[in-house]
């Protein structure tokens, strides 16, 4: 889990 919110979260994942 990082600093962001749930909708940033998974869409970081999906980026890196």
């Amino acid at each position: 889990m990082g600093g962001h919110t749930f909708a940033v979260d998974w869409n970081y994942n999906n980026l890196f």
